[in-house]
């Protein structure tokens, strides 16, 4: 295990030895998303207020209901009795805004998560290489999430199910509402629910350990490139598993202790403007985006341990 941290820690710090390329390229890469964002999406946003403006749904009047009476329900339904084509397609610009903000946020993952893989094998991307657009990689990436999100709401739809099982149960038995009466900690329904609801957290976090690396595998050179979603998600069950579920926990343990003083500090000089922006400057410049090139280096020193035919 501590030959696993040297290993680690080692690839981090290659960061650190190609800084300047590194913070240069991050830069680019936030630049690029930005207006990659901006452009794809201004369109959209620019259409929503022309449409509000014309359309003769009040929407300042739903805005300050809500604001004063926390409830926006009634105007909302009177407004798609009577306006549902400008309600309908104020609905679907707004998807699709929001829809390309994702999608430029995304894409600057995969750039610095490409990027991160040229420094492990000692290369450096030279700086136009940094903003190339792919997108089979952003589709596949975006279908990955999209697939590991709802494989992640299994856990809680469980709970979900169990939870009004139980509801349904305890009242069918004519005991719920005195057992909602006494102390929540000690009832046999708050009990059972309590389990239920750790297990489904338990399931949570199991499918989300084996689920890590898929957009990894994505873009990793030593794979077939695209594959369909289903491919990077089988693989990453593949390379992980029961026996590297506790290096991986130790790590990310010792990364979160190492990172914690950072927040206390940034909390601290919240308050201070100057200081505060030296320090997010700090942070960029540093810490930024480390998150990732952790999980890559977790994925090549304990994922691919003894996996042959990759490595």
């Amino acid at each position: 295990m501590i030959n696993f941290l040297r290993k680690i820690f080692f690839d981090i710090s290659l960061l650190y030895i190609n800084f300047i390329h590194w913070n240069i390229s991050k830069v680019l890469i936030y630049v690029f998303s930005f207006l990659l964002w901006a452009l794809l999406s201004s369109p959209f946003f620019i259409l929503i207020v022309v449409v509000a403006y014309f359309d003769p749904v009040n929407w300042k009047d739903i805005i300050y209901n809500f604001l004063t009476t926390q409830s926006i329900w009634l105007s909302l339904i009177t407004a798609l009795s009577s306006h549902l084509f400008y309600i309908i397609l104020q609905s679907i610009l707004f998807v699709l805004a929001v829809g390309f903000l994702i999608f430029g946020y995304n894409y600057k993952i995969i750039l610095l998560s490409n990027l991160y893989f040229s420094y492990l094998d000692w290369e450096k991307i030279s700086y136009m290489k940094n903003i190339y657009f792919n997108t089979k990689k952003i589709f596949s990436y975006l279908s990955i999430l999209s697939w590991i999100a709802l494989v992640l709401l299994i856990p809680f739809l469980f709970f979900k199910i169990v939870f009004f099982i139980l509801l349904f149960l305890f009242w069918w038995i004519n005991e719920v509402s005195v057992l909602m009466q006494e102390n929540g900690s000690s009832n046999m329904f708050s009990i059972l629910a309590w389990i239920f609801f750790f297990i489904s957290i338990l399931v949570f976090l199991y499918l989300a350990y084996r689920l890590t690396f898929a957009y990894v595998i994505m873009l990793d050179k030593n794979y077939k490139e695209n594959q369909k979603w289903i491919f990077y998600i089988k693989e990453s069950f593949k390379i992980t598993s029961w026996m590297k579920i506790f290096k991986f926990i130790l790590v990310m343990i010792i990364f979160t202790i190492l990172i914690l003083p950072f927040d206390y500090i940034w909390k601290s000089l919240e308050e201070l403007n100057f200081w505060s922006f030296l320090f997010w400057v700090f942070v960029f410049l540093v810490l930024n985006w480390l998150f990732e090139m952790l999980v890559i280096s977790v994925y090549r020193n304990i994922m691919l341990d003894k996996k042959e035919e990759i490595v």
